[in-house]
């Protein structure tokens, strides 16, 4: 069975899913041994492929009752659509459940009450009532408009007003109370109607309603309606009418003064109204550029208990305001629920990062936030999202100090069922010279759990932002593991840290080097996988991963060390153990845990791919080459994963990947659920790296089995040329001979060397072999594999290059028997 892979187009919500199909390349045909049960595709799915974006980012259009135009010349970009087109995709990407934006949401925050539609955010406090247009997330800053009710006048008689309004929230009204006077908001996806419901005064003449406005927009009064402008757009403010309890209607006259809005009502209309009266003018924006380009940096975590995820990610609303937005993804049906905003006030959220408590079932979600007190500064700002839904209160979990700044939070659960669980917290402190890493245990309150733990502090090394694995999980060790890449300020030198720190926040149990200093090498993009259920087989610790990227030229390699413990037992190139070009562009490596397998996600020649590999003697053997969709455009450093493991035990096992992607005018987020290929088990690590063939691919071998000496193996051979003439090679003796017998490959076996297995590799240019480690065929006859032993395996082809004749080798896979 294919490793089943799915890259997105379309936005998920809880009305439906627009799902589009592709044709994909896979570099391995169906394997039929399954371990575990996989998930069915949606209906009507290619067996090979779940595709489907978690969101998109939609045009903006303004209500009719906005009368929106644009406020000068458009800007064109390649993509652009008409109003017309561009009302007609967001209807049907509305029907499909595409439109994160079909709804209000609301919040509160420390007494303020927030709003955020379409085209707009607000907010109601005590001091007054702020709308934000969305003008674009290109536009450089949030451009508000601030209104607030300082007096209404009859006669030179004033109606006393509170000073501060009491603020409550009725469904989608927001009321400032000011005693005699109700200050309303009634709140659509596009606008907002204002109206002011007081008491006709006493005396004579005209009612002025004085309004205090404060906004860098620029204010003019135009024909019947207010208009504040800017290069990137307006907010229009409606010509007001009043109304009466018996629903008599006039006009109100408006007039603007730098600074202050009067709107006055009539005398003859105050005079014979009967009960309230209600002045009625209504807020809209209209914008210039109105596509989003403002979806970035995901991540997620895995409920058990649903069988979902929870994903998060940016939502660019100006250059100073980013908010940070959630929902709820189902793996199967594929379709995303309960989409709510983590922060979406005027503040600026960044790089969101997410873990989940089992045993609470509580997501802590963390960010950078701009200081609320020291200026220029980033604090780590959190919030707990239920696995229900319910959002509590956002808090600071660290402050910046006049010191340093905390900057890139990582955070890590806890997929145990204890009551006494909690989660990690790592961080960079920023003091302008250097960075250091430190470590908080959070407990599901957001208290820390015992002190502060300090990782890496010297002032003479600059470390880069820290990363720890997803969650603690059921079987593995009661710990986390954190990993960051460090430079020697002195003399330029790079490697790669790690610390062990205990789930209850206790002392840190061990530091250790990852890769050693090295003057050449340039470290990034370290990524930490959990822990596996496959144990070292002499201390019975689990293996996880640090994965890291080195790009000391113009080619970034990635690279895999496999740990337990504090221990590295190897450093993989990814490059070499997957046999394919090694001046290919690997970046941005993630790594999901499952039971026995690890699931790499990654970025090269800007496409996203996938491989699976699992631990076997302290190496590396893969189960699953690399698969790719050619569809895919991943940004740098904007890819995550999370599998069914990381949160628990689950009937699956499976994992999401996320990322952001720019489709030419929008930054979108995207989902695709990968799965292993539920075979044996690996029994060999591949060695030594060949030469392409005539099919631009390098021919490739894989080896599953028990490695029990008296097991059958199948040993395979995918990526030669479709017909070709071959046999397998058998040695106990690695080698590495180019062009060996004046071929195109490099023969990876000396010494005494078998030949058996001969083939041809028909219309798929692949071949199966059974093998029985008690008959392993040799120059004098056939051999029998010992306990200890490794046997080392490889295939060769005959090929063709330009019409003539030549061969060539797959790679090698050795097999250490038990």
């Amino acid at each position: 069975m294919l490793l089943s892979l799915g890259l997105a187009a379309s936005l998920l919500s809880p009305s439906g899913l627009l799902i589009s199909q592709d044709a994909n390349e896979f570099l391995n045909p169906e394997r039929s041994t399954e371990r575990r049960p996989t998930r069915p595709l949606p209906q009507g799915q290619l067996p090979d492929i779940h595709r489907a974006p978690l969101s998109v980012g939609s045009p903006v259009e303004n209500a009719p009752r906005l009368e929106a135009r644009p406020a000068g010349p458009a800007p064109t970009r390649d993509g652009d659509v008409s109003s017309a087109e561009s009302a007609a995709l967001r209807a049907a990407n509305a029907a499909s459940g595409a439109d994160r934006h079909s709804r209000l949401y609301f919040d509160e925050v420390n007494g303020t009450h927030w709003v955020r539609g379409r085209t707009y955010k607000a907010s109601a406090s005590p001091d007054g009532f702020s709308y934000i247009p969305f003008l674009g997330s290109n536009a450089p800053q949030n451009f508000p408009v601030h209104m607030r009710l300082t007096s209404i006048e009859r006669s030179g008689s004033v109606i006393e007003l509170d000073a501060n309004a009491a603020v409550r929230r009725m469904e989608n009204r927001l009321i400032l109370d000011r005693g005699p006077v109700e200050v309303r908001y009634d709140l659509d996806l596009e606008q907002v109607e204002q109206s002011f419901a007081f008491d006709a005064p006493g005396g004579a003449g005209d009612v002025t309603l004085h309004i205090e406005v404060t906004t860098e927009l620029q204010g003019a009064l135009e024909a019947s309606r207010l208009r504040f402008s800017n290069e990137f757009g307006a907010v229009t403010y409606s010509e007001a009418i009043v109304l009466d309890g018996a629903g008599r209607v006039a006009n109100v006259a408006s007039r603007w003064e730098e600074g202050a809005l009067q709107l006055t009502v009539p005398a003859a209309f105050v005079d014979s109204a009967q009960g309230p009266i209600v002045v009625d003018p209504i807020f809209g924006t209209e914008v210039v550029d109105s596509f989003f380009e403002d979806l970035r940096n995901p991540d997620l975590a895995y409920d058990a208990e649903d069988d979902r995820y929870l994903a998060v990610y940016e939502e660019q609303f100006s250059g100073t305001d980013f908010d940070i937005y959630s929902q709820f993804i189902q793996p199967v049906p594929f379709a995303a629920a309960s989409g709510a905003y983590v922060e979406q006030t005027a503040e600026r959220w960044v790089r969101p990062r997410i873990a989940q408590q089992r045993n609470m079932r509580k997501f802590l979600v963390v960010a950078e936030a701009e200081s609320a007190t020291i200026a220029g500064s980033t604090d780590i700002a959190a919030r707990f999202r239920l696995a229900d839904g319910v959002l509590e209160s956002p808090f600071v979990l660290k402050a910046a100090t006049s010191f340093y700044s905390c900057q890139s939070p990582d955070v890590g659960g806890d997929a145990t069922t204890f009551p006494n669980s909690f989660y990690c917290v790592v961080y960079n402190r920023d003091y302008g010279t250097d960075r250091d890493v430190h470590a908080i245990v959070v407990d599901t309150s957001g208290a820390f759990v015992g002190t502060e733990l300090s990782l890496a502090t010297m002032v003479s090394r600059d470390e880069g932002p820290p990363i720890v694995n997803k969650s603690i999980v059921i079987g593995g060790a009661c710990e986390f593991v954190a990993a960051w890449p460090t430079e020697d300020l002195n003399n330029s030198n790079n490697k790669v840290e790690a610390a062990i720190i205990p789930f209850s926040g206790g002392a840190v149990s061990g530091f250790f080097d990852v890769t050693p200093f090295s003057s050449t090498a340039t470290y990034f993009d370290v990524a930490v996988s959990n822990q596996s259920q496959r144990r070292h087989p002499i201390t019975d610790r689990p293996y996880y991963i640090i994965s890291y990227d080195d790009g000391p030229s113009s080619i970034t390699d990635a690279f895999l060390a496999l740990c337990s413990e504090q221990t590295v037992h190897s450093i993989e190139e990814l490059q070499v153990i997957e046999h394919h070009d090694k001046n290919g562009l690997e970046d941005n490596v993630v790594i999901g845990a499952l039971e026995d397998d690890f699931i790499f996600a990654y970025i090269s020649g800007a496409d996203l791919y996938v491989t699976v590999a699992q631990p076997i003697e302290d190496r590396l053997g893969m189960t699953e080459r690399r698969v790719t969709n050619g569809n895919a455009n991943p940004r740098d450093n904007e890819i995550q994963i999370a599998t069914t493991i990381s949160g628990g035990a689950s009937a699956f096992e499976d994992g999401l990947v996320i990322w952001s992607e720019n489709n030419g005018t929008d930054d979108n987020i995207l989902a695709a659920l990968v799965a292993p290929p539920f075979t044996d088990d690996a029994s060999g690590t591949q060695y030594c790296f060949g030469a392409s063939n005539s099919t631009g691919d390098r021919a490739y071998m894989l080896a599953f089995g028990d490695r029990d000496r008296f097991s059958v193996q199948t040993l395979q051979a995918r990526g030669m040329p479709i017909n070709a003439f071959g046999f397998y090679l058998a040695s106990t003796t690695q080698g590495l001979v180019p062009a060996a017998g004046g071929g195109q490959g490099t023969l990876c076996v000396l010494g005494s060397i078998g030949r058996f297995g001969t083939f041809n590799s028909g219309s798929n240019g692949s071949d199966d072999f059974l093998l029985n480690p008690q008959a392993i065929e040799q120059p004098d006859g056939t051999a029998s594999a010992l306990s200890g032993q490794t046997w080392n395996f490889q295939v060769w082809h005959r090929d063709s290059v330009g019409g003539v004749p030549t061969s060539n080798f797959t790679n090698a896979v050795a097999i250490p028997f038990l």
